[in-house]
């Protein structure tokens, strides 16, 4: 085998071949040594093997003193990819007691680092376009999980709505001086599933703040809450004495529309023993195909995880 093998095994997308052949070749002291090493760094990253191939150029810097440009480039990139949380996970950094924040910090840095040296080793036009592509690029959504996710402002309320009832007991007692929540609208931004096309296929929502509105329940069990803002909001929820209920926070009702200058009255509510919610409805955003940059991509299988209701209770 030779360097003209292993870069058509690249260039062919075999890429666990490509590893077979520079592993062998690195053992061989075969010429182009750097040469060998890059073209297996970049099977490496294609394998999803970025701690790896991060420590290949580390181990093989001897090597690429004729190549410290590219060997930067690709360090710079390399510690950009391993910023994502499921990185962070198997990292030697977990058991050194780093928290994700600081993880993210070391990676941010060293990818800096490295993209500074590069630039320092660029000497060539091509070398140049090539540093100024990369460092005006950012990772792939979802792939990057932001360093802080996107607040959206509360709603503000212009025209609202209003919303009235009564809350009883099983026993048909008022559910008197009690805590009445509802939990607005929740604002969700899902990453493109087409995206969804790699390894670290992460994904990482931008979820809005929680916001609720309050009132208390009269000593007939009647509440009404104003100035709500128009849509579908959440659930309706009741908060009972916690020094009487082990679970005092239970819900009444999901998925409120509530429209501008109108008062919605839910009639009469029964507080019932604690049940958890059914899984919400929840539609695969994943196409069956599509294509992207010249490749076919068909879903061959899919599981759901998880009910997308991000609220959540200290005793739920």
């Amino acid at each position: 085998m030779s360097l003209d093998d292993l870069h058509a095994s690249l260039i062919a997308e075999r890429y666990e071949s490509t590893r077979r052949i520079g592993i062998d070749l690195l053992k061989q002291q075969a010429p182009d040594r750097g040469q060998v090493v890059l073209a297996l760094h970049d099977a490496l990253i294609r394998l999803g093997e970025i701690t790896e191939a991060r420590s290949l150029l580390e181990e093989e810097a001897h090597a690429l003193t004729g190549l410290r440009f590219e060997a930067a480039l690709r360090l710079a990139d390399d510690f950009r990819k391993l910023t994502p949380y499921d990185q962070y996970r198997s990292s030697e950094e977990v058991g050194l007691g780093f928290s994700y924040d600081e993880y993210q910090e070391k990676c941010h840095r060293l990818a800096a680092e490295a993209l500074q040296k590069a630039r320092h080793e660029a000497v060539s036009e091509d070398q140049l376009a090539a540093w100024n592509s990369f460092n005006g690029s950012e990772q792939p959504e979802p792939f990057d999980s932001p360093t802080k996710l996107e607040l959206v402002p509360p709603p503000q309320v212009v025209v609202g709505g209003s919303l009235c009832g009564r809350v009883v007991m099983e026993d048909g007692f008022p559910a008197s001086h009690a805590v009445i929540t509802l939990g607005l609208k929740v604002h969700t931004e899902l990453p493109d599933p087409r995206t969804f096309v790699c390894r670290s296929m992460g994904c990482h929502p931008v979820i809005g703040p929680l916001s609720k509105l309050t009132t208390q329940t009269g000593a007939d069990g009647s509440f009404a809450i104003t100035q709500i803002p128009h849509g579908t909001h959440e659930f309706l929820a009741i908060t009972l004495d916690p020094t009487r209920w082990e679970i005092p926070t239970r819900f009444l009702l999901r998925s409120l529309e509530i429209m501008e200058n109108e008062t919605l009255d839910v009639g009469s509510l029964t507080v019932t023993e604690w049940q958890s919610a059914g899984p919400a409805p929840f539609p695969s955003p994943h196409p069956d195909s599509f294509e992207e940059n010249g490749v076919r991509w068909e879903k061959i299988e899919e599981w759901k995880l998880r009910n997308p209701f991000h609220y959540s209770f200290r005793r739920q």
